[in-house]
């Protein structure tokens, strides 16, 4: 078996230095990679989404500039006015790809949500998670009740209340657990009566 060993003397300290040194000098091409990669969900660099353009790469000057388009701006005025047309094309289509890709993320999460149906009259009991300090989260419950379902606000939400005195509350039906134990006798039938 192995044995790990922490030491902390000079040569850690002069190690710790050089590696800060490294990470100066391979952080900055990183991140020039990074900002110069399309993204996936908005279909463009971070470069053209904040600069307006793309940034010249070492292999431009190697391999020279694409060839003009014949739009390039001979005053300051037009530069700026290509500057912005072309900044509100960018986020436009990143707009529509960001769009496109939540859609397809719901989409995605949509087939794996099996809803559970409540209705009037059930009792549930309602996720509620508490933080108390120097006790671990994972020997505390998250669930108090039962409640009792007293109205359904369609689609997602619905009205709980503890007792038929207590104050009614509206929370989502993703916070709620059904109960299957002894539950209190149901007042909803006495109140429509």
């Amino acid at each position: 078996m192995g044995q790990l060993s922490v030491s902390t003397g000079p040569s850690t300290r002069c190690s710790a230095k050089q590696s800060k040194n490294r990470m100066g000098r391979t952080t900055a091409p990183v991140l020039a990679a990074y900002r110069a990669t399309p993204h996936e969900s908005t279909g463009m660099t971070p470069n053209k989404l904040f600069l307006g353009h793309e940034v010249r790469m070492p292999i431009d000057i190697v391999m020279g500039l694409p060839p003009d388009d014949g739009k390039a701006a001979t005053t300051p005025h037009d530069y700026l006015d290509k500057l912005k047309n072309d900044a509100a094309n960018a986020y436009r289509l990143a707009r529509e790809k960001l769009r496109a890709s939540a859609e397809r993320r719901k989409w995605q999460y949509d087939l794996k949500v099996k809803p559970e149906q409540f209705g009037i009259g059930d009792w549930v009991y309602y996720h509620y998670p508490r933080k108390f300090q120097s006790k671990s989260a994972k020997w505390q419950k998250s669930y108090t009740g039962p409640y009792l379902i007293v109205r359904m606000i369609e689609p997602v939400n619905c009205v709980l209340q503890w007792s038929a005195k207590a104050k009614p509350f509206v929370v989502h039906i993703d916070k709620l657990k059904k109960c299957y134990g002894p539950t209190p006798t149901s007042w909803v039938a006495s109140k429509s009566q």
